[in-house]
């Protein structure tokens, strides 16, 4: 909420590595990264642009591009938005990350949202198999899922990542 509005248009590849550079700046050299919506495009680029630093993924109401049904709710997302978000509304039609899939090579949860009005189901599919091993999970939500359903969603996130974690040191660095 504290970010300032961008003044220039937004890129992947710079919020990628804003993300990894806040963790890096706060002592935190290796994590995993949990990606909502847009931020599970981030999060997949940030897998295959700091794969040194990432050691999971956690994708949730996700995909790799947009779909036509996304594309055409974004002008009334745009109108209806306040100016704050609308330098990322206006990002989602030049997003792909199709080619990164395959080069994933960290542990990833894929959790789909079944009743996403916003973000259909096909999304998180896609993403589950485009990156191999994925584990997959679907739960019965629309796209807010961690706020309507959130010890649905937490459980599964939660186990994914606690065996992860008694692997890694006090400091996040893995052992």
């Amino acid at each position: 909420g504290g970010t300032p509005v961008a003044a220039a248009p937004l890129d992947l590849d710079e919020l990628t590595d804003a993300v990894v550079d806040s963790a890096v700046r706060r002592g935190v050299g290796q994590f995993a990264v949990l990606g909502f919506s847009l931020g599970t495009l981030v999060a997949v680029r940030a897998a295959v642009r700091h794969p040194e630093r990432v050691t999971a993924l956690v994708l949730t109401a996700g995909f790799a591009r947009p779909d036509d049904h996304l594309l055409g709710l974004l002008p009334g997302w745009r109108a209806e938005a306040p100016p704050a978000l609308h330098p990322h509304i206006d990002l989602v039609p030049s997003l792909d990350t199709t080619g990164d899939l395959a080069e994933v090579a960290v542990p990833t949860l894929v959790v789909a949202t079944t009743a996403d009005s916003m973000v259909l189901p096909a999304g998180s599919r896609a993403l589950a198999a485009g990156i191999r091993g994925a584990r997959y999970t679907e739960i019965d939500s629309d796209h807010v899922v961690m706020v309507e359903r959130s010890e649905e969603w937490l459980k599964p996130v939660l186990d994914f990542l606690h065996p992860l974690s008694l692997s890694e040191g006090q400091d996040g660095e893995a052992e």
